[in-house]
């Protein structure tokens, strides 16, 4: 009998073409397409450009903080080095994507939509992915401190060696979500981790956690009620 073949659950690599042009770019406009092209040490700080298209591309140390990209659309791109410092990206999308060691403290990417994209070595402290889905995505080494996920939707998401202290999750949907030795105390909204799956190390900040949302308090005060 032939063997099934593996549910795939990570996520899918993104097709980006060896030895894409070097381009140039002065500035960003409404509508751009950009395609099939390398982009290196460009500064496009503050750019303002609605539903941009990225196909394809690799981009490194390229600084676009403070960038209003709303309706940006991403697919088959890799990011590496690259200073998205509190650009707002509402409504993007974002399809196999791989970012590796950029700095996004403060991004803002709610309501979007995020597939097969992988976060390596990142800062994402104060990001807002609120109200966006997620599926088949992961944190790899990042710092999501003060996170806000409220009404988040995430299927086959992993968070492994992740900072997540202060991080929001409320409403969100995390069933089948794995946090892996990330740092969870003062996480907010811990009962939306239901159906989650946690490492051993995270179940003592989580259940104090979940302790103070419950509004139980644990004392040594054993006389009358």
């Amino acid at each position: 009998m032939a063997s099934r073949p593996g549910r795939r659950t990570g996520p899918q690599p993104p097709v980006v073409p060896a030895g894409l042009e070097v381009v140039a770019l002065e500035g960003l406009h409404h509508e751009d397409e950009i395609e099939a092209s390398r982009l290196d040490g460009t500064d496009l700080t503050g750019a303002h450009a609605e539903d941009l298209r990225l196909t394809q591309c690799e981009w490194r140390a390229v600084r676009l903080a403070a960038a209003d990209l709303p309706g940006l659309s991403a697919a088959d791109v890799r990011l590496d080095d690259c200073d998205l410092t509190g650009a707002l990206l509402p409504k993007a999308s974002l399809l196999r994507v791989e970012l590796t060691g950029c700095r996004l403290d403060e991004l803002v990417l709610s309501d979007g939509r995020l597939g097969d994209a992988r976060f390596v070595d990142c800062r994402l402290n104060e990001v807002s992915l609120r109200f966006s889905r997620a599926e088949r995505v992961t944190f790899t080494d990042c710092v999501l401190r003060g996170a806000d996920l409220t009404g988040a939707q995430l299927s086959s998401v992993r968070f492994e060696g992740c900072d997540l202290r202060q991080s929001v999750w409320f409403n969100a949907s995390a069933a089948g979500t794995q946090l892996v030795r990330c740092q969870v105390d003062g996480l907010k909204g811990a009962t939306s981790l239901k159906g989650a799956s946690v490492t051993p190390d995270q179940v003592l900040p989580l259940s104090l956690s979940l302790l103070a949302e419950l509004g139980i308090t644990v004392s040594d005060d054993q006389g009358d009620p």
